[in-house]
């Protein structure tokens, strides 16, 4: 398939499974070189964006919603949500925009509309997101927050979870709050490090030292962190793949 096909796939596959509460599946050639190894470093960094893509999507929301009772489910039209019989009677249902409300508080909104312009706004809070189609938001307040949602009208996709912060700005520089990029960007919150996932540029919204690691994880040349007016810029060079963070 074309790459604009693919990712329409992928994004159609990621709504359908967070929909029904499934698990991410990620397939790739297996495809080793000498002296590596399936889920060695740079294995997986041959693969990277696919590879991230789906677990870092899934991951958070797997650990979740796992084993937790489905309280209710929602279809919205208009602004107004119904429960199944009212959808069901009112033809509501082939609009695809459910809202499903778990046992631990964890709510999860998916817009799988057929209509490639259709959006469908929610706000929570003091915030309001855009999904398009394909497009979901999952949220446990103070816990779990990821979305596929429009920012300035482009798909971006964000997930902060208890053990990483994942970032995907799909190629258009985006500032997420906590983080900033055109690319995509792993934060590994006990590891204290950022993974530079597509080789793009991260500012940070905070002030660190960093320092410069290669595939392998050792200290490498060619680093380079830029501190101004208290946020903290990463460049991306060939040979740096993460940034180890510490305290200024």
């Amino acid at each position: 398939l074309p790459t604009d096909d693919r990712t329409w796939a992928r994004d159609r596959f990621h709504a359908a499974a967070i929909a029904f509460g499934h698990a991410g599946c990620f397939k790739v050639p297996l495809n080793l070189e000498d002296g590596d190894r399936i889920d060695g470093p740079r294995w997986i960094w041959r693969h990277k964006r696919e590879l991230f893509n789906e677990y870092m999507t899934f991951a958070a929301l797997q650990a979740d919603y796992a084993l937790v009772p489905v309280d209710a489910i929602r279809y919205e039209r208009d602004g107004k949500e119904h429960n199944t019989s009212d959808a069901i009677r009112q033809g509501i249902l082939n609009d695809n925009h459910v809202h499903s409300i778990y046992a631990n508080g964890l709510h999860v909104y998916v817009n799988g509309s057929i209509k490639k312009d259709d959006v469908w706004q929610i706000t929570r809070g003091e915030r309001i997101y855009q999904l398009p189609q394909n497009g979901f938001l999952f949220e446990r307040s103070g816990e779990l927050l990821g979305y596929g949602a429009l920012v300035d009208g482009h798909r971006v996709d964000f997930v902060d979870g208890p053990d990483y912060l994942w970032a995907d700005a799909r190629g258009k520089e985006t500032d997420f709050g906590p983080v900033a990029t055109a690319g995509c960007v792993v934060i590994r919150k006990e590891a204290n490090d950022v993974v530079l996932v597509s080789g793009d540029a991260v500012t940070l919204d905070k002030v660190v030292q960093a320092l410069a690691l290669d595939v392998d994880e050792n200290p490498t040349e060619g680093g380079k962190a830029v501190i101004d007016n208290g946020r903290t810029r990463l460049e991306a060079t060939p040979t740096v793949i993460s940034y180890r963070l510490s305290s200024p």
